[in-house]
């Protein structure tokens, strides 16, 4: 007789490996979370070119050259960073947009799963009176079961 289900091995709506159980709605949510942080990344970047872009005006001195070379990459930079941030962003989104069915479904056969479970450590030997079960576990036509008197289930993976 093979084992019932373990409903605590179903992956996504069970922790795993120390893992919370998949979020679709949290997924979601840290995308949003991302795609605002790419905007104040390209802002912050953005107004720091825009601030050392004034002083460039008036400020004269020892290594200002140097100074200002450091500076040009700051606005391409952050928003290359920007951009990559938002990609993740997106991807996130899609990825919570794709589980979320697979999710519900999971949680649905897990549900199911510890229903079973639980009527397989509940059950309790009886005798069948249907004539479609006499048929079936006899091997006879529906006709010639229903002279039988009835059939004794045993064990879990007799009961249909």
């Amino acid at each position: 007789m093979a084992p019932p289900i373990n409903p605590g091995e179903i992956p996504y709506v069970t922790p795993q490996g120390g893992c919370p159980p998949a979020d679709p709605d949290a997924l979601a949510a840290s995308a949003t979370v991302i795609a605002a942080a790419a905007g104040t990344v390209r802002d912050n970047g953005q107004d720091a070119v825009v601030a050392w872009s004034a002083i460039t005006s008036c400020y004269k001195g020892p290594g200002d050259n140097q100074i200002y070379e450091a500076l040009l990459p700051v606005g391409p930079q952050t928003d290359a960073l920007a951009n990559a941030l938002e990609q993740v962003g997106a991807a996130l989104s899609d990825f919570a947009d794709e589980i979320r069915p697979i999710t519900a479904e999971l949680a649905n056969l897990k549900t199911q799963a510890e229903q079973l479970a639980f009527d397989i450590s509940n059950f309790t030997p009886y005798v069948s009176h249907d004539p479609h079960l006499w048929a079936y576990l006899a091997g006879l036509p529906i006709g010639a079961a229903e002279q039988l008197i009835g059939v004794q289930i045993e064990t879990w993976d007799q009961d249909q």
